[in-house]
């Protein structure tokens, strides 16, 4: 699993210049479009699996053609480096 240390503004700032994750308080959020939903649905499964095999589960959300995804660390109320490893590593999924 990995560590959950909290990291600086400038490694946040890193990940959401990149345009796909925002920075929303102590969380990153993320949506992603899809052209049906099948496609979302698919999406949803392989975040899932992803979720489980680093035992880091997001909020998410499932509609029609959109998949909203929502990560924190509860542990420690902040971003940690477990958020934004799973944030890039849901990235390289698309």
């Amino acid at each position: 699993m990995i560590p959950a240390s909290p990291v600086s503004d400038t490694e946040v700032a890193a990940l959401t210049s990149q345009g796909t994750w925002s920075q929303v308080g102590d969380h990153l959020e993320a949506s992603f479009a899809f052209t049906s939903y099948p496609a979302a649905l698919g999406f949803v499964t392989s975040v899932g699996a992803l979720a489980e095999a680093q035992c880091h589960h997001p909020e998410m959300t499932l509609s029609f053609d959109r998949v909203h995804l929502r990560v924190s660390t509860h542990e420690t109320n902040s971003i940690t480096t477990r958020d934004l490893f799973f944030a890039e590593s849901v990235s390289r999924l698309r």
